[in-house]
């Protein structure tokens, strides 16, 4: 899945998204713009995972006259895009070409704000689900759930790469979109991930496109452009190979298993 950058300010939502489109082997196939408009709620919405209900989500979608009215009617609107799927496919098909997520964000009038919702294809606690979504409390398919006042994914260190925290909405609001969002995408970029067949890749490519909502319309700037090809891998200047990644994860793995079995059995009362 690409990358998504939230931050759900008092007087605005921001999204920063990469623009790279790649198959289930992690290259490239295109670049395009993620963050779709829906002009008569004043809404934005962008898809992660597969891509097939891009263009049908958009044509349901548009029917609605506002964030709220979507929050209501999003969950069938996912669920039958599933449907239609599994029609016409082998039944649950590989999980990179079946599931995705959807994120929609626009004013609320039901709480009086500018909100984020989440809403995702997998079964609870899903071992494919790498983001870890369905591993959230309160998580159901296709229901959406309200977002994090600010969050992005794939995760990065934010003391690290920001040097401070976000811990209240005060910390949300001071946020910078333009600068510190592009240090979160910056950071994204070098975070590896795992392609359709869970093998090391790095996802995020393209460029980093800011979307804002606010009072004033829905607008658009792209942050930095990267020098990505398409037919190619994504291969970030200044990251870990994916070879190092490797050995580097099979080495925790090793840690974690000696850990466990030097780990002392629990006591059980006679």
């Amino acid at each position: 899945m690409s990358s998504i950058i939230v931050m759900q300010q008092t007087n605005a939502v921001h999204i920063i998204t990469d623009g790279a489109i790649y198959g289930a082997d992690g290259v490239v196939r295109d670049f395009r713009r993620k963050a779709v408009e829906l002009a008569l709620s004043n809404c934005v919405f962008v898809l992660r995972g597969a891509d097939y209900p891009r263009l049908p989500l958009t044509l349901l979608l548009l029917q609605y006259d506002s964030f709220d009215a979507i929050m209501d009617n999003v969950a069938r609107c996912v669920e039958q895009m599933v449907e239609v799927f599994d029609q016409f496919n082998e039944v649950g098909g590989a999980p990179i070409e079946r599931h995705f997520e959807l994120t929609v964000a626009g004013w609320s009038d039901n709480l009086d704000a500018w909100a984020v919702g989440v809403a995702s294809t997998f079964e609870p606690c899903d071992p494919t689900d790498v983001q870890g979504t369905s591993f959230l409390p309160g998580y159901q398919p296709f229901i959406p759930l309200q977002a994090a006042a600010a969050y992005c994914v794939p995760a990065v260190d934010g003391m690290a790469t920001l040097g401070r925290t976000l811990e209240t909405q005060y910390d949300v609001d001071s946020l910078d979109p333009e600068r510190e969002g592009l240090l979160l995408h910056k950071a994204q970029r070098l975070t590896p991930g795992f392609d359709g067949a869970f093998q090391v890749q790095y996802l995020v490519g393209g460029f980093a496109e800011l979307v804002t909502l606010s009072t004033q319309g829905v607008s658009r700037k792209i942050l930095c452009e990267w020098p990505d090809e398409c037919g190619q891998l994504i291969t970030p200047e200044g990251a870990p190979t994916r070879e190092e990644v490797k050995v580097w994860i099979a080495e925790q793995q090793a840690l974690a298993a000696a850990a466990e079995d030097q780990a002392e059995p629990a006591l059980v009362a006679a």
